[in-house]
């Protein structure tokens, strides 16, 4: 069986695997059993330890982390540094953990801009192909031209923040990204024998939510004072139907130059409705060369990823009788 072929298997088993929606998750709200309809014994329970139950929830609910399986696509480089366009294949692996949520302000969240302000807290692995320099044999001047395509690992923790005015009814917003802190593997060891590179970088996020969303309007979540399974209106189950992030940072080492600025431009877009495949473009310029790539890839919950080593929440028992 071919790469391709077992790469294809596995991501079809894991969009296949069932996945928590809004109205699945209030359905099983509703089901629970309620405080006319418990016994003495669960009310004295339920009164015993309300605080951690809410506690768990709350925990339970805040982040969300989910997994990216897919393939990047990146230009061909000859020995001297010609593009030959995207013509270079490579696997595109993400995890991503998210917290979000909006602040209650007691308003009419009817009106437009009255979902409170939005806060993201988030950290990124991701695998991926990244413009490289080959051993240029000793030349004088920094190389003006990648030759050479390296698999890199990009770690990073950032924190964004939108003011209520520019969260907007029903479901987008524009956030500022605070020092997105991280590091990303070097193609080869420099001098004092680091392997990675540290980086800064600042900027803004447009995030737009839509029919797609397992939480489909952000008046639904902003109305979580009455639903202690959504604390504060959390939306990290959420994954916005298009993400465009705009930001300036710093680079310890870059293309063989030290401390280097670059702009960097990531869009992306879901571009189906019943499967969550995202399609999307990045491009980091500035000093040196320029790199870019387009990927396509799936997002799955990562239980969904651990249930096929049989771990993960609920992963011995079976719903397909349900």
């Amino acid at each position: 069986m071919s790469k391709s072929s077992i790469a294809a298997l596995i991501i079809s088993s894991l969009l296949a695997a069932p996945s928590l929606s809004y109205a699945e998750d209030q359905a099983s709200t509703e089901q629970s059993p309620s405080p006319t309809d418990s016994t003495t014994t669960d009310a004295q329970n339920d009164n015993s330890t309300p605080a951690s139950s809410e506690s768990n929830n709350n925990e339970k609910d805040l982040w969300a982390t989910k997994a990216w399986f897919g393939i990047q696509m990146l230009p061909d480089y000859s020995d001297d540094g010609e593009n030959r366009g995207l013509r270079t294949s490579k696997p595109y692996v993400a995890v991503r953990s998210v917290a979000r949520w909006y602040d209650d302000n007691d308003q009419d969240i009817d009106n437009r801009g009255e979902a409170g302000d939005e806060r993201t807290f988030g950290f990124d692995i991701v695998m991926m192909g990244a413009g490289a320099i080959k051993d240029d044999g000793g030349a004088p001047d920094l190389p003006s031209k990648f030759n050479d395509i390296s698999r890199s690992l990009d770690v990073s923790f950032y924190c964004d923040w939108a003011p209520s005015s520019f969260v907007f009814y029903p479901g987008s917003s524009l956030a500022i990204e605070f020092p997105r802190l991280g590091f990303v593997s070097r193609d080869k060891k420099d001098s004092d024998g680091n392997m990675v590179s540290k980086y800064a970088r600042t900027g803004i996020v447009y995030r737009y939510f839509n029919e797609f969303d397992p939480i489909d309007r952000l008046i639904d979540i902003s109305r979580s004072k009455s639903n202690p399974r959504y604390p504060r209106g959390s939306q990290s189950e959420a994954e916005p139907a298009i993400t465009a992030q705009f930001a300036y940072g710093w680079y310890e080492e870059y293309a063989a130059r030290h401390n280097a600025n670059r702009f960097i431009t990531d869009i992306d877009v879901r571009i189906t409705k019943s499967l969550p495949w995202h399609f999307g473009v990045n491009v980091n310029s500035g000093s040196g060369p320029d790199d870019y790539s387009v990927r396509l890839a799936a997002v799955t919950p990562i239980d969904n990823v651990l249930k096929l080593f049989g771990l993960g929440k609920d992963a011995p028992q079976s719903t397909e009788t349900e």
